[in-house]
């Protein structure tokens, strides 16, 4: 009957929490917004292997503050130490969105950046090498489309709102994602372009040429900077190729005729 009894308890038994996340838990029961007391006890949990509870507080900091990058590479090594991997990968380009790591205008993505923020953040997890991980996750799955499609109205309305340096960062960052999107490319020209980054937005014109050639928006890119830029003649012959591509072009005919 002992026997019987102890294995009833055993099957329903929910091992006492230990003092130190009791301590934290009551902390949090008068001031649930805390940030560092749900990151100490996310840490705790997690070096405890309660990976489901430690998981919940990383999110709740996430909840809290969604600037908060040390909360998502956490959140991502949990989802790694579990064998999740599209999970890792997504939550890995969602860090890679945010506009911390896309400062460098018009240059490409630096994936290093993850991996020197993480470096201050101790976990169980410390010793990843954030940048092996991401290429090889980036081999086997395709960037999730909703994160895709997201970020591409979220540039768009930047550029439409005249938020060139986000539009420029959030473009970056796609055109590392798809390197062959003749479209995203030009973006991210008119983007540069707008912000008078001239250099960079003509190398990035060029590249959407290469990739559309019969498309007239790189050659009319192109067009305009040399234009503001007083290189007369070569703006000449750069609008003259719009006009081989789309004879109607309106721009291109209107600076044609004022400059005889």
């Amino acid at each position: 009957m002992d026997s019987n009894q102890s294995s009833s308890e055993r099957k329903g038994f929910i091992p006492p929490e230990p003092d130190e996340v009791r301590k934290l838990i009551l902390a949090l029961e008068t001031a649930p917004r805390d940030i560092s007391i749900h990151r100490s006890l996310g840490l705790l949990r997690w070096q405890r292997r309660e990976l489901t509870e430690a998981l919940i507080e990383f999110r709740k900091i996430f909840q809290i503050d969604n600037s908060n990058i040390e909360s998502n590479f956490a959140i991502a090594a949990i989802y790694l130490e579990r064998g999740m991997r599209q999970k890792t990968f997504e939550q890995l380009f969602s860090i890679a969105f945010r506009e911390e790591f896309l400062e460098h205008h018009g240059e490409p993505f630096d994936l290093r950046r993850l991996e020197r923020r993480f470096k201050d953040f101790p976990t169980p997890y410390d010793s990843i090498d954030w940048i092996e991980l991401f290429t090889g996750l980036e081999k086997d799955f395709k960037v999730n489309e909703e994160y895709k499609r997201v970020a591409l109205n979220e540039g768009n309305l930047s550029l439409t709102h005249k938020n060139y340096d986000k539009a420029i960062r959030i473009f970056t960052l796609l055109c590392v994602i798809e390197p062959r999107n003749s479209f995203v490319r030009l973006c991210l020209a008119s983007s540069l372009s707008a912000r008078r980054k001239d250099r960079a937005a003509e190398l990035e014109f060029n590249e959407a040429i290469l990739l559309e050639p019969k498309n007239p928006a790189g050659y009319k890119g192109l067009a305009l900077i040399r234009a503001r830029r007083g290189e007369i003649e070569k703006a000449r012959e750069t609008f003259e190729q719009v006009l081989m591509l789309d004879p109607e072009d309106p721009d291109a005919r209107r600076w044609l005729a004022r400059t005889g």
